[in-house]
């Protein structure tokens, strides 16, 4: 019972982050760099690796220089959301407006928002571009 416990569980998952399409697939929790040099709040990010913050309806905004790893925490943070049972929905900011603008052309905009609205947690990346 336990083994077919567990085999669903990880298909579940497995299914949460194939529909959440991360960039950084490869992003887990485990591989957080916390040395001082990166900069990163290590009570911090476990505070937000619990994902209450989601349950709560809150936001998290990364915000750092680029190609300091914003990104890759971004679907860390999905990843742990998944594992935890909720549905993830990795966007970039440029080929969402270009969506949105192709959607309320053809009329599938409340489509789009209806799907973008049923994931719990919606990663918004590369709003600078």
């Amino acid at each position: 019972m336990d083994a077919e416990l567990a085999m669903r569980e990880n298909r579940r998952v497995a299914r949460l982050l194939k529909s959440a399409k991360l960039k950084a697939a490869n992003a887990v929790p485990e591989d957080i760099d916390f040395s001082a040099r990166r900069g990163v709040d290590k009570s911090q990010i476990m505070d937000l690796l619990m994902c209450q913050w989601i349950e709560r309806g809150q936001h998290v905004v990364l915000t750092e220089p680029t190609g300091t790893g914003k990104t890759w925490l971004g679907c860390a943070l999905g990843r742990e959301a998944t594992r935890k049972g909720l549905s993830v929905n990795y966007q970039r900011m440029p080929r969402l407006m270009e969506d949105m603008e192709v959607a309320h052309a053809d009329g599938s905009l409340p489509a789009l928002r209806t799907r973008l609205a049923k994931a719990r947690l919606l990663i918004l990346d590369d709003w600078g571009v």
